[in-house]
């Protein structure tokens, strides 16, 4: 009875579902570095979690790393290089990609198996990609971890090598620094790590798939890092040698008892540089194969930005020996002496770039993009280099990227336009694999500018680099709307220079929220008029604002009739500077609480402001623009406000008589604080010195003929020197200083005695 009521427990447990489950185990893989070169040493890790029902016994793990040329490896969890700790149930292991392996990305695979019978299996991915350029051959930096060890104990690194290093009469040990090299502008592509030795030669072959170096009319190019660190010149040497299949090899380093860098070939052969040992220094060797005797060159510490010329090289050996048949380098130091000799970052190629290569700033590549702005962007790129493909205007050449995206939508304009010191090109993409939106090479002399209609939030890359690769530096500006088109407000207002103005609200991209500001002069309120009859086809608004910003009149459609607009000097207390406002129907200009100045009824009836705003300074106009378009604002009874007479005291005494000069180094106060500044009659002092404590215009007067420049300092800022010259007895030249007086770069445009802009300088 009671062995049936046994069975019949086990039974119910089983029926029930509460037997206990098995589960195999379960593994997750990494790999360290996730992405290397060909011949690059790998850690694969495997963190595995036991199976259940029972716990899993007997673990073991097998990596299949056949993908990238290494075969399978066995994973082990014994705290043993590379595994961490012993027992945690991560597995480790190291292999070597293959060096022939392909640039591409392969899946491996870890499989986990337990006592049980019970496995599964887990991947992981690793990019090959390649350090070696097309024409280089080999590379190693010496990055190998942990430091501290013999070099010929760890897994073979660098790349364009078949195996390891091989130690003879000592050891080279890894250390964990590398060491660096600039030339002042550029610093080398280093890698973690440098070897050193007291006593030791160390060998690795070179994969030479096409056969030993050495044909003749072949170049090849020899670079690497190296310091005696400690030790005697005396009865000493080291360096790196090129053995050859047909006698002695270049050496190439310190020579046996010599106290400077140079390159050897047999005994009583040495040639030096004037570079001692002592100091670090990057050599850079050239072997011009030819038939019978070679020809080589060898630079100390060389510039990075191009191959050096044979006339710049440190030592100069033409037909020094035969070179033939190189198959591995061989790295020693030693002698009878006392030495310790470091090196690092030794490179075989058939290009200077391929042993020199120099670190390339992080927006080198569209990839990189750095964020650019509205305002100015600065950029150099003296260590650029030359993305693909190539832009569709000019030879761009060493290029950088960044990416703008447009806060709003419209047009916005890209310029490198006199803030670079190099000739530029320009070119816009919509992403780094996509289309080219624009290019261009030469828009103002030397520089560029490109232009172009825009989608809030998306993505623009701007690619500025060199014509034919000229590098130097600069900043590219990026502005929204048209930068010649008179603003919005009255900081930003256009000035008038003649009886008409003409403009457009909108722009090219079919914006049509605008509207234009300018300053004008009204000489006689009588006869005043500002139309836009015959000279616009879409519905206009005109509003006048007196000196201060506040409303004066305003009128939609004109009481003539039409959609277009009128206003007269009806309400135009006296002469003087005003604001005209232009704008399409129902974008209306407010103050600075968001109240409009004036109601939109009723249209046909020149008035005073009306709205909320009424007896406020308008700030700014709201967003109601219906349309747009080209248009001509014809003017009666006004003049320039900045009228170019013999005399001028200020900016409302617009033709007075110039009562006095002023003096020699005068402190000249601006109408108002803020404001557009005062005018400086100057009949008299030529090129002598005036301070402004604000914003203000500056007139030269040429009444002699003779040409002069008058010097200016603004706010304490360095002097600004405005030539002055022009033809005898007349007005000359003026300037008008921006009126911002926080500016470092102060603004100038220059005008002619005509008031017509002759030029703007920043």
């Amino acid at each position: 009875m009671l062995a049936r009521m046994i069975v019949q427990t086990v039974v119910a447990h089983v029926l029930t579902g509460s037997a206990i489950a098995q589960t195999p185990p379960s593994c997750s893989l990494s790999l360290t570095p996730p992405s290397g070169t060909p011949g690059a040493v790998v850690v694969a890790e495997v963190t595995v979690i036991p199976g259940t029902g029972p716990t899993s016994t007997g673990l073991g793990v097998v990596l299949d790393a056949s993908a990238v040329g290494a075969g399978a490896l066995a994973l082990v969890d014994d705290g043993l290089f590379p595994d961490g700790v012993a027992g945690d149930l991560v597995f480790s292991g190291a292999f070597n990609v293959g060096v022939s392996i392909p640039i591409g990305t392969y899946g491996l695979t870890a499989s986990v198996a337990d006592a049980q019978m019970r496995s599964s299996v887990c991947g992981g991915l690793r990019q090959v990609v390649s350090s070696l350029t097309s024409t280089a051959i080999a590379s190693d930096g010496f990055e190998y971890v942990p430091s501290g060890g013999m070099l010929q104990s760890y897994f073979p690194g660098g790349a364009g090598f078949v195996g390891s290093w091989y130690e003879q009469g000592g050891n080279w040990i890894v250390q964990p620094s590398t060491m660096s090299y600039t030339d002042g502008v550029r610093t080398l592509v280093t890698s973690p790590g440098r070897v050193r030795t007291t006593n030791a030669e160390a060998r690795r072959n070179l994969f030479l798939p096409a056969g030993p170096i050495g044909n003749v009319t072949e170049t090849v190019w020899l670079g690497m890092v190296l310091q005696q660190t400690g030790g005697s010149s005396a009865n000493t040497f080291g360096g790196l040698t090129l053995p050859t299949g047909s006698g002695t090899g270049l050496f190439v380093g310190k020579p046996f008892n010599r106290p400077n860098w140079g390159i050897e070939r047999g005994v009583g052969t040495t040639l030096l540089s004037s570079v001692a040992v002592t100091s670090s220094a990057l050599l850079v060797v050239r072997i011009d194969f030819r038939p019978g005797n070679d020809d080589v060159y060898l630079w100390i510490n060389p510039s990075l930005a191009g191959t050096p010329t044979l006339g710049t090289a440190s030592v100069a050996a033409p037909g020094y020996g035969n070179f033939e048949n190189i198959r591995i380098l061989l790295l020693h130091a030693g002698g009878s002496g006392a030495i310790t000799m470091d090196a690092d970052e030794v490179r075989l190629g058939r290009s200077f770039a391929d042993v020199a290569p120099f670190a390339r700033p992080s927006h080198d590549e569209c990839a990189g993009a750095l964020p650019a702005f509205l305002g100015r962007n600065e950029f150099d790129n003296s260590v650029a280099s030359t993305s693909v493909p190539a832009a569709s205007c000019a030879g761009m050449g060493a290029d950088t990227w960044f990416e703008f995206i447009p806060p709003t939508s419209g047009r916005f304009i890209f310029e490198t336009c006199g803030d670079a010191n190099f000739d530029t090109v320009l070119a816009l993409y919509d992403s780094c694999s996509g289309v080219e939106l624009a290019c261009n090479d030469d828009a103002c002399g030397l520089q560029s500018r490109l232009t172009m209609c825009a989608t809030a939030g998306m993505s623009i890359l701007v690619r500025v680099g060199g014509f034919n690769g000229a590098i130097g530096y600069g900043a590219f500006l990026v502005t929204a709307g048209d930068p010649s088109d008179a603003g919005e407000t009255i900081a930003t207002a256009g000035v008038t220079l003649t009886s008409t103005i003409t403009g457009v609200i909108g722009d090219e991209c079919g914006n049509v929220d605008d509207a234009d500001v300018y300053i004008i002069g009204i000489a006689d309120p009588s006869n005043f008029v500002a139309t836009t009859v015959g000279g616009a086809t879409f519905d206009t608004q005109l509003f006048l604002f007196d000196a201060t910003g506040v409303g004066i009149s305003a009128n939609d459609d004109s009481p003539a009739g039409g959609l277009q607009s009128t206003l007269t000097g009806a309400f135009v207390p006296s002469a003087g500077l005003y604001y005209l406002a232009i704008s399409s129907y129902d974008k209306d200009p407010r103050d600075s609480a968001l109240s409009p100045i004036w109601l939109d009824m009723p249209f046909n009836v020149e008035r005073t402001p009306d709205g909320p705003g009424a007896g406020n300074p308008f700030t700014s106009f709201d967003f109601g623009a219906e349309s747009g378009g080209a248009y001509t604002i014809f003017l009666a009874g006004a003049n320039t406000p900045i009228k170019p007479s013999k005399c001028l005291a200020g900016w409302l005494a617009l033709d007075d008589v110039c009562p006095t000069t002023a003096s020699s180094g005068a402190a000249i106060s601006d109408a108002a604080p803020g404001g557009r500044g005062a005018m400086l009659s100057a009949p008299a002092p030529k090129g002598v010195a005036h301070t402004f404590v604000d914003n203000a215009v500056l007139f030269g007067d040429n009444s002699s003929g003779t040409a002069t420049n008058t010097y200016v300092t603004f706010n304490a800022n360095p002097a600004i020197v405005l030539s002055v010259g022009a033809s005898a007895g007349g007005f000359s030249a003026m300037a008008w200083i921006n009126p911002n007086p926080v500016q470092s770069n102060t603004d100038l445009v220059i005008l002619d005695a005509l008031g017509n802009q002759n030029a703007g300088y920043r």
